[in-house]
């Protein structure tokens, strides 16, 4: 069987490791793995909570509607049925609503 020797940048030479062992070492590092769903899920906890937050310290009324992969999230502070304005509504609205996107940050 064939052996690799596999040295740190130290002068101490680590033990002889098998190819085979050396390839699943190297595959396990390649395969990490995709945590973009759990990630996502816990932003949109934390916004959420921040939401209730801002809502009760500040008695906001406070509607975000989030979509990632056809799927809805909303939060809504109120249960008044008036809440959130129709878009063509909010542009009937005075003053005009302060409207954020991606490239206002």
């Amino acid at each position: 069987m064939t052996e690799v020797t596999a040295y740190k940048s130290s002068p101490m030479p680590l033990e002889p490791v098998h190819y085979r062992q050396l390839s699943k070492i190297m595959e396990s590092i390649a395969r990490k793995r995709n945590r973009t769903n759990e990630n996502f899920s816990r932003a949109i906890q934390r916004l959420m909570k921040r939401c209730s937050q801002v809502s009760r310290r500040y008695g906001a009324d406070v509607y975000i509607q989030a979509r990632r992969n056809h799927r809805h999230y909303e939060f809504i502070s109120t249960n008044d049925p008036s809440f959130p304005l129709a878009a063509d509504a909010l542009d009937k609205v005075y003053p005009v609503p302060v409207r954020k996107n991606q490239d206002s940050f």
